[in-house]
């Protein structure tokens, strides 16, 4: 999906969906839902009226404009009331309107910006996170999602086009590192054993030019991680990967993320009705090999290392 950021009136922009927000309290239309309304003639008005649009947080309504814009159809989206939104609010709405343009395959999506600090940021991140689906390994074969080929981002504000361009690239670098993640956290546990991901996290180090360190827990005398992996028989790991940002400062910023990549309970076996989510327990070392994945883009003038401990945990006669 390719993200733009446009300074453009409303009946300019030819999309598929031209996305707006409406506040559940307001009682007047305004900005780009006044502008969107006389386009279509009062229609977003007299919906108002009628009940059918009520401007309630995630609540979409999609309207078929014949004239007035070049947009082939508008979407309400609702955003609560006006002191209560905020940047997870303004994410939830563009995951909505998303959701909405893959439904009626809607090819082209614009979103009006919101008059928020960091609502580009916010937009995007919502854009990118909501239309997140896991891929990998189902056996049967499912029906192509609809993808989007393209994101506007309507800023009428010409003087805070360039901030809506970093924005909107920050948001995009940091949702796909999340994504990232959340396809670690997916993925089956025995694909993604302690071997696998260390040497996935030794990719990612290398292709972002960080310091990669791998260490054998047993040789460097990590009894209590020893201790968690000795009812395994995959062999534990212990990943370090250090970004510096400051060579002249001695300070950094640790991160550490739990890798047990599979959680059994080890000889207190927990219940079998949900054991299928302990592939989830890797989760911590997934959040910062993501966090580490973006640190070459964003370029922080700081140290950091994250230290991911890798093992699982399961019951057999050695476990302890």
């Amino acid at each position: 999906m390719q993200i733009k950021v446009l300074s453009s009136k409303l009946e300019n922009i030819k999309c598929d969906i031209l996305a707006i927000g409406i506040f559940e309290d307001e009682k007047k239309l305004s900005g780009a839902a006044l502008q969107a309304d006389k386009a279509v003639k009062g229609m977003i008005t007299r919906l108002v009226k009628e009940g059918e649009i009520c401007g309630k947080p995630g609540e979409i309504t999609v309207i078929h404009c014949i004239s007035g814009l070049k947009a082939k159809k508008i979407a309400v989206i609702g955003l609560g009331k006006k002191e209560d939104l905020d940047l997870e609010g303004i994410r939830i709405a563009s995951s909505k309107v998303i959701n909405k343009a893959k439904e009626i395959k809607a090819g082209i999506v614009a979103i009006v910006a919101f008059d928020l600090a960091d609502s580009a940021k916010a937009l995007v991140e919502g854009a990118i996170l909501g239309g997140y689906k896991f891929s990998g390994y189902a056996k049967e074969k499912e029906p192509l999602e609809f993808i989007i080929d393209e994101l506007f981002l309507v800023e009428w504000d010409k003087k805070k086009i360039k901030a809506a361009n970093e924005g909107a690239e920050l948001g995009r670098i940091i949702a796909e590192a999340e994504n990232h993640a959340r396809d670690l956290v997916n993925a089956p546990s025995n694909k993604m054993t302690p071997t696998a991901f260390a040497k996935l996290a030794q990719g990612i180090a290398k292709v972002n030019k960080l310091k990669f360190t791998l260490l054998d827990p047993e040789s460097a005398g990590m009894e209590c991680l020893m201790a968690v992996a000795k009812g395994s028989n995959e062999p534990p790991k212990l990943v370090a990967i250090e970004y510096i940002g400051n060579p002249k400062s001695k300070e950094k910023i640790a991160l550490i993320g739990k890798g047990i990549t599979f959680d059994s309970g080890g000889i207190s076996l927990k219940p079998s009705k949900n054991m299928g989510e302990m592939k989830t327990d890797m989760a911590g070392a997934a959040a910062v090999l993501g966090i580490m994945s973006l640190l070459s883009d964003l370029k922080p003038k700081k140290n950091v290392v994250g230290v991911i401990p890798l093992t699982e945990n399961m019951p057999s006669g050695h476990a302890v």
